[in-house]
């Protein structure tokens, strides 16, 4: 049955993951970036951060399905209806809440007085937040966009429904015929693909934090 599902399936199934993981890969990195700008600008203010993490938690209340299909009629009139356009934004959409909101935290827990030796020593606010902040609130910024990335890893599956491709297309066409070794298929690598998300990003994470430490240690030197 193996033999006869990857001599009929496998080559499609490598490519819709590769599809799966570039839409999940540009989605998670936009929401990084929106995010973490985001949280660094209202950092300092809470009222715009009321305003900020609101309207993210907004959009993230908002069913998965439900936010594709009003992708899909708000893009239709500039022809992108369909496809990866409506499909990314939905997913970067989507995942913005984890980000910005791990990042405002994460950035308003900072010790005091870790920021008052910085400013003590001549830091402009620049240098404080990079040399500073950011590396202590790595741990839960990171936690943010992982959560992010794995969400949309799951969320990418909707994606085949508005031609955005992915491995959704094993389990919807899998569940359309009947056919239990598609879904299977698409069920595990879907699974295996969040896993080794967060896996890679864990790693990414400590790399980045070494990086950082050792800056710091130099910028305090």
């Amino acid at each position: 049955m193996t033999g006869t599902f990857i001599a009929g399936y496998g080559a499609e199934l490598v490519r819709r993951t590769l599809q799966h993981v570039a839409m999940v890969t540009v989605a998670t990195i936009l929401a990084t970036i929106i995010g973490v700008v985001l949280g660094i600008s209202v950092s300092g203010h809470d009222r715009a951060a009321r305003w900020v993490i609101g309207a993210a938690s907004v959009l993230f209340t908002i069913p998965s399905l439900a936010l594709f299909a009003l992708l899909v009629v708000a893009l239709a009139p500039v022809g992108q209806g369909t496809g990866n356009v409506p499909a990314v934004t939905a997913l970067t959409l989507y995942s913005i809440l984890p980000v910005v909101r791990n990042t405002w935290v994460a950035l308003r827990q900072v010790d005091p007085s870790m920021v008052q030796v910085a400013e003590g020593i001549g830091m402009t606010p620049r240098q404080t937040l990079l040399s500073v902040k950011l590396p202590l609130s790595l741990p839960m910024i990171m936690a943010g966009i992982r959560h992010a990335a794995v969400m949309d890893v799951g969320m990418g599956t909707i994606a085949t429904l508005i031609g955005g491709g992915g491995l959704g297309y094993f389990v919807f066409e899998g569940i359309a015929r009947a056919d239990r070794s598609m879904v299977l298929a698409g069920t595990v690598v879907i699974s295996l693909l969040g896993l080794g998300v967060n896996a890679g990003l864990l790693g990414a994470e400590n790399r980045l934090a070494r990086g950082m430490h050792h800056r710091r240690g130099q910028t305090l030197d």
